[in-house]
């Protein structure tokens, strides 16, 4: 797959199939994904990828949390604040996701099964966390954003998708609590991998993007 159509065609899935992945192509992505541009070779950051058991139990902790009223307690809290301008590309979002699901506003049983199912992965076969040393600024942030789009675009040569998703970086104590790694690491996000269900009418919706005009200035 050439690197243009891989990012062009590239959407977050919403829905996968319930086939394993194999090994071998998450040790060939990972591989590819490591020589992502990191600034000054500092590489402040690590990787966990989960299935099977581990993914399972993860799962069933986000659930438990939500079902007992725990709030949602990111490393790194939301952004509180965002431009006119930025607010409106979100609601758009928003409006045409539900819109394409045919999903009303005031539906609010449906419109918590869909947001109950980021916490289940998609049902993606595959989970993977990116992970980030406490106390790290704006630099390592940056390199982490870079890991973590080099890896969604690497996926595709694999014939894997993806979708980001704050929500698994939403109880990081249960993540955690699964994976055991050491309390100087933050969950900075999380992505949902595997082969998409290409028949799921979610899949075929595609966000928009804003003409390069309103993003762009080139100066001679």
């Amino acid at each position: 797959m050439e690197v243009k159509e891989a990012i062009l065609n590239r959407k977050s899935i919403r829905k996968y199939l319930a086939k394993p992945v194999e090994l071998e192509k998450l040790e060939r992505l990972i591989e590819l994904t490591r020589r992502a541009p990191t600034w000054k070779n500092a590489q402040c950051y690590k990787i966990a990828v989960v299935q099977g058991e581990s993914i399972e139990r993860i799962k069933n902790g986000f659930l438990e949390a939500i079902d007992s009223g725990l709030p949602e307690n990111p490393d790194y809290p939301y952004q509180e604040f965002y431009p006119s301008y930025t607010k409106r590309r979100m609601l758009e979002l928003g409006a045409s996701y539900y819109g394409h699901l045919g999903v009303d506003r005031k539906d609010k049983e449906k419109r918590k099964e869909l947001l109950l199912d980021n916490f289940k992965f998609f049902g993606a076969p595959v989970g993977v966390f990116f992970l980030m040393e406490k106390g790290m600024g704006y630099w390592p942030s940056l390199d982490l954003g870079i890991l973590l789009g080099t890896f969604m675009i690497a996926a595709r040569e694999e014939g894997l998708e993806t979708i980001a998703q704050a929500s698994l970086a939403a109880f990081p104590d249960v993540v955690r609590s699964v994976l055991g790694f050491e309390a100087n690491w933050t969950v900075a996000v999380g992505l949902s991998l595997g082969y998409a269900d290409t028949n799921a009418h979610a899949n075929t919706f595609t966000s928009s993007r804003v003409p390069s005009s309103e993003i762009v200035s080139f100066h001679f």
